[in-house]
């Protein structure tokens, strides 16, 4: 009797090893292995901006293969928002997108995800006004030009607000944010905000003062790259596997930064503009890559610009005020750590 209950208890213990030892290889073959097999290669978008340039560089020094990827590259440079639409329309799989829009997507019906935290502008995008004006109170009465409903408009009445100037001291002109260019150069405007670089062409062009810029209120303009509830549910595997490279391309740009710069201005971006190394090399200064440890930090629950949920709350709130909402907006559920962590 006493050999048999020995018995029991050996299979027994010996079925809670391979039980144990199961779970951990499925959780490791989650991430690492083929339970989520790439069915299409990932479209992933080309731009104009820092937080997508690992995109073309990883591409061009092999480092999405070494991850058994082949993605397809999507220029998106020519129309930010349009190619926002196409990502609820499934046309492409992700986006680096403004945390602001994220929340405001979402808030319109669309399913997005972010998952990580790639770059932070740091005065790439700027509220340009014409001569003589030199601070925000001389916009007083004038006309400032601004994508409606954008994030644009979300940092102009920031900067507005923090000046003490509501929205009746002032005119608003709406444009696309591809019109803002050429409407201040040709004068139709006082004042416009927009991102570099246009930002900077429309001041080379027709002069003028930055009076308010991403670099006077830090961390209020995260970049954040997202997919798809339903695609990052379907395919977490490449997802994992594209932030490997995210990481491993990022280290790569701030141990290489000529190196990257030249690879990025050797492209021709679909916008049409003929960037030198110059232009990416301002622009990165103005816009600032993030590395992991600042994912750590930028994923953490706390109030304010410094984390990525406080970030979405403000967001939040402006949108409910600026459309008479109360409707309760759980941005919580738009950011998701796990890919981070497991990196």
């Amino acid at each position: 009797m006493k050999n048999k209950f020995k018995f029991i208890f050996y299979i027994f213990g010996g079925l809670i090893i391979f039980l144990g030892a199961l779970f951990v290889f499925l959780d490791h073959e989650r991430y690492e292995g083929s339970e989520y097999p790439v069915k299409s290669p990932l479209r992933l978008p080309v731009d104009m901006w820092p937080g997508n340039f690992w995109i073309l560089i990883a591409d061009k020094k092999g480092f999405f293969s070494d991850e058994g990827l082949d993605p397809q590259l999507i220029d998106v440079s020519a129309d930010y928002y349009g190619w926002m639409d196409e990502l609820d329309k499934g046309n492409i799989d992700s986006m680096c997108v403004s945390i602001f829009d994220l929340v405001s997507r979402n808030e319109n019906g669309s399913d997005l995800v972010g998952v990580l935290y790639t770059d932070f502008s740091k005065g790439a995008e700027g509220l340009l006004a014409k001569e003589p004006y030199k601070s925000i109170k001389d916009l007083a009465g004038r006309r400032i030009g601004v994508e409606s409903g954008t994030y644009l408009e979300f940092f102009l009445e920031i900067a507005m607000g923090n000046a003490n100037m509501p929205d009746n001291s002032y005119d608003k002109i709406y444009y696309s944010s591809n019109s803002l260019k050429d409407a201040y150069i040709n004068g139709e405007v006082d004042a416009i905000i927009l991102w570099d670089p246009d930002l900077s062409v429309a001041q080379q062009k027709a002069g003028g003062n930055i009076v308010f810029s991403t670099g006077d209120i830090p961390g209020m303009s995260p970049g954040i790259f997202v997919f798809k509830k339903d695609f990052l549910n379907k395919r977490q595997n490449d997802v994992y596997r594209l932030l490997k490279v995210w990481q491993k391309t990022t280290s790569f740009i701030l141990n290489n930064p000529d190196e990257a710069v030249k690879i990025i201005s050797s492209h021709q971006f679909a916008d049409g503009q003929k960037y030198t190394e110059k232009d990416i090399s301002d622009l990165m200064k103005s816009d600032i890559l993030v590395t992991l440890k600042d994912n750590f930090r930028a994923f953490t629950f706390q109030a304010g610009f410094d984390s990525l949920y406080g970030n979405a709350q403000y967001a939040a709130k402006f949108l409910q005020e600026r459309n008479k909402n109360n409707k309760f907006i759980d941005t919580n559920l738009m950011l998701d750590n796990t890919f981070i962590h497991k990196l």
